[in-house]
């Protein structure tokens, strides 16, 4: 009897097929699920789109060029490390993984090919910079118009704002579309996304001044008068062509170069040498224009 007692105990306690217990809920380890940031980057030369993915102990980058990518180049900013670097078949799309955990700040280099030129394009990775999934940045993309003003840089410029919107920084997006508006005051796009951000801001932009022991001349040009109008000619003579007058040249001289100003104040070096080159290609003598740019190629040897 004590015998059968004793046997239906273990039966109970240990039931038949039972295995060795495993961890508990309270006390296994846990995978969270990878998080995801976006990063863009847009210039004169190329833009990228970058996505990471970051997991247990490493994350996993993917870059989209509008330029087919040959190489890349991932340094720690911190360290100076580099962590990843490499050269491939030129694609539209670059993947890669770092077995390490995402925290930057990073700095990410990809080689765009454009024609037979291999151009860089760098943009910094980081928790906190990374863009605000809420904004996508103004709807269509910029329609080239080669017959407007400085079109280029205004779409570049374009282009800053879009990817400082995306990132929440609404006053760096309107100073970007600011100047862009003094160079074409017209363009269509460049007045409606300036338009949609005062909207959120609820307010006009103000342009910080000018910080002293830069090096740069910084003292902005004024605007010439306008030229007078000319006489008509008489009925029986045919009105030739407008021909541009040397004031008009002179004005948009000087506009560029005020822009070339405030993108050395904003530290945007590789800008300001685009709106001083500008500014030579329309009025070659210029001097403020020949001196800051002498000073900044000499400063800045590597600068695009």
């Amino acid at each position: 009897m004590r015998a059968a007692v004793l046997s239906l105990l273990l039966l109970v306690t240990f039931p038949s097929g039972a295995q060795t217990p495993g961890p508990t809920p309270g006390n296994a380890k846990i995978l969270s699920k990878p998080s995801s940031y976006l990063f863009s980057s847009a210039t004169v030369w190329g833009r990228l789109k970058v996505q990471v993915w970051a997991e247990q102990g490493k994350f996993k980058v993917e870059a989209v060029g509008d330029h087919p990518i040959s190489g890349w180049n991932l340094l720690d900013e911190g360290t100076q490390k580099v962590l990843s670097r490499g050269a491939l078949q030129p694609t539209s799309t670059l993947r890669f993984e770092v077995s390490q955990v995402f925290q930057g700040p990073y700095r990410l280099t990809a080689f765009l090919l454009d024609g037979k030129e291999e151009v860089p394009v760098s943009l910094k990775l980081s928790v906190e910079g990374a863009q605000d999934p809420s904004r996508s940045g103004p709807v269509e993309a910029f329609k080239t118009d080669m017959d407007r003003p400085f079109n280029s840089m205004v779409r570049s410029l374009y282009e800053k704002a879009s990817d400082q919107y995306a990132r929440g920084n609404l006053k760096g997006a309107e100073k970007s579309l600011v100047k862009a508006e003094e160079m074409d005051p017209e363009q269509p796009q460049v007045r409606a996304f300036l338009g949609r951000i005062r909207d959120e801001l609820g307010g006009p932009a103000t342009l910080p001044r000018a910080e002293a022991g830069t090096g740069i001349e910084e003292r902005p040009l004024k605007k010439k008068p306008p030229f007078p109008p000319k006489r008509r000619a008489p009925k029986a003579t045919p009105t030739p062509e407008p021909v541009e007058s040397s004031l008009d040249r002179a004005a948009k001289a000087d506009r560029a170069y005020n822009l070339g100003l405030e993108s050395y104040r904003q530290e945007d070096l590789s800008a300001a040498k685009k709106f001083w080159e500008e500014t030579l290609r329309i009025d070659p003598t210029h001097p403020q224009a020949k001196r800051n740019l002498e000073r900044l190629k000499k400063e800045h040897p590597d600068l695009p």
